[in-house]
Parts: structure tokens; C-alpha cells; sequence
């Protein structure tokens, strides 16, 4: 993930293809994740958390994407990256 080229950067986060997407519910399946590595989000520091927080979110929510999701531990793919889903789901 931290060598993934990004779609979109930010300062301290970046948004990268997601290589295990979600086709079945979504036409778009990213990843938003932060340059630094660390392993959960108790571990970004404030600066980090507030760019997520104040800027990237606002920039990238209802433009871009339907939905941000955030999965439990049991259910990542990439469970030493912490990371963020971003889906445009497919219109039936």
C-alpha cells in the first residue's frame, strides 16, 4: 500500500485502487489510506487525523463517492495498513 501509485494526494493521505475491490455492489472501489505507515487509526497523529477529519473527507464525500467504510480487523484484507474503503456503488 505505501508504494501504491495514488490517484489523488493529499498531504498525508493518499488514494489508491483498491486490489481486492468490492465489483459485486461497486462501480469504483478505492482505498484512501495514510502515507505513514501505521497499523489502526489510534496510531495517526493529530495532524494526520486532522487533515482526514477537516479537509480530505469534506473534499472527497458526496463528489467522488457514495460512502466511506471502515472495516473491523476480521474482515481486512490488509489488516497491517490501516485504510479507509471509498465506493460508488453500481445503480441497479
Amino acid at each position: 500500500m505505501c508504494e501504491a501509485p495514488a490517484i489523488k494526494e493529499f498531504e498525508h493521505w493518499k488514494i489508491i485502487e483498491n486490489e481486492y475491490p468490492y465489483d459485486a455492489v461497486a462501480k469504483v472501489s478505492h482505498m484512501l489510506v495514510p502515507k505513514r505507515h501505521v497499523h489502526a487509526h489510534v496510531f495517526l497523529n493529530t495532524i494526520e487525523r486532522n487533515e482526514l477529519e477537516c479537509d480530505v473527507t469534506v473534499e472527497i464525500i458526496g463528489d467522488d463517492y457514495d460512502a466511506m467504510q471502515w472495516n473491523t480487523p476480521k474482515a481486512q484484507t490488509h489488516p497491517s495498513h490501516y485504510h479507509i474503503h471509498l465506493l460508488t456503488f453500481r445503480r441497479v
